[in-house]
């Protein structure tokens, strides 16, 4: 280490306000250096064409150096990541024109950020583009069914109990019954049609680009700032530990999806109501697609109230805690 250290030209400043070494508070005002358990400083130096980062870190008490090496164009956007740095976490546009205009890495973002942005996206794709299948599954096979119907009317004497002469007999009245078909492959062909309808739309949604990628790596977990300008994590927020608006509002969208689900089993079970199924299993086939589509649109109402729930949670738990490091 020594000897690396005594190639080291000269250090570079970043700025007026941090100099030129990176402390530990430094790092956590500003979000850097996360990758690295018991970060200690950083400094730079020239290093020809590129920057030699000189870092000092704790390991079970015992202090480390290390040195790793960098790009200029790196360093460059460490410089103008730490002199914007809340307005580079506040502002969304002007967040995707540093990333556009900067080479982007570490140490302004970790691997292990862009990572876990990844992973979680890939969640939230990977939920989404179930719950549009499924509700593309059971509405395709219906409107398939329903396009493809075929009605037929039988005639059938049904008997009506009366007296004749005294005693007890019956009459035969004529009635028309509706009776109700459609094909097996139509309706598998609907099925599977709405089936790839949704996953292909599922899986439009929380696509990230790399420059997507990367401008939600960027302070991915600070949700807001104290009067000191230290950042607010979502570790923070999850410590505190709120949850009486998703409990509420959670209730609240169970209950309205159960009641629009409700309607919608019964708005799609009109076409139906007069009329039998040749078939017993098509009977059961309009039933399953109905309800596929009831209980997704369950989940999805569900869901957005569960949502806004949290998003009240988080919002008081930021408060909660601005105010008490305020005090």
């Amino acid at each position: 280490m020594l000897i690396a250290l005594s190639l080291l030209v000269a250090q570079l400043e970043i700025n007026g306000i941090v100099g030129n070494e990176i402390d530990s508070l430094e790092a956590q005002k500003y979000h850097l250096f996360t990758d690295i358990p018991g970060f200690v400083s950083a400094r730079f130096h020239e290093a020809g064409d590129s920057v030699a980062v000189a870092l000092t870190f704790l390991q079970d008490g015992t202090a480390y150096d290390s040195v790793v090496t960098i790009d200029l164009d790196l360093f460059a956007a460490l410089r103008s990541y730490i002199h914007n740095f809340r307005t580079i976490i506040e502002d969304r546009e002007f967040r995707e024109s540093f990333v556009q205009t900067f080479k982007i890495g570490w140490p302004v973002v970790s691997q292990r950020d862009i990572e876990l942005v990844a992973r979680a996206s890939k969640r939230k794709r990977l939920h989404t583009t179930a719950c549009c299948m499924s509700g593309g599954c059971g509405l395709g096979a219906y409107t398939s069914a329903l396009l493809t119907r075929n009605i037929t009317t039988d005639t059938v004497s049904m008997p009506v109990p009366c007296f004749v002469g005294g005693e007890p007999g019956c009459i035969f009245v004529p009635v028309e019954i509706r009776r109700y078909s459609f094909s097996e492959l139509s309706y598998l062909a609907g099925a599977g049609v709405g089936t790839g309808l949704g996953y292909a739309w599922g899986r439009t949604q929380h696509r990230l680009r790399t420059t997507d990628l990367l401008c939600r790596a960027i302070g991915h977990d600070i949700v807001a700032f104290d009067n000191a300008d230290f950042p607010i994590t979502e570790v923070q927020v999850a410590a505190a530990h709120r949850s009486t608006n998703e409990l509420l509002l959670g209730t609240l969208g169970i209950g309205a999806g159960l009641l629009a689900a409700g309607v919608t089993a019964y708005v799609l079970h009109v076409p139906w109501a007069d009329m039998y199924a040749k078939e017993a299993w098509q009977a059961d086939a309009i039933g399953g697609a109905v309800i596929l589509v009831s209980l997704t649109e369950l989940a999805i109402i569900a869901n957005y109230f569960i949502r806004k729930g949290r998003q009240l949670d988080r919002q008081a738990a930021i408060e909660w805690l601005k105010d008490r490091q305020n005090d």
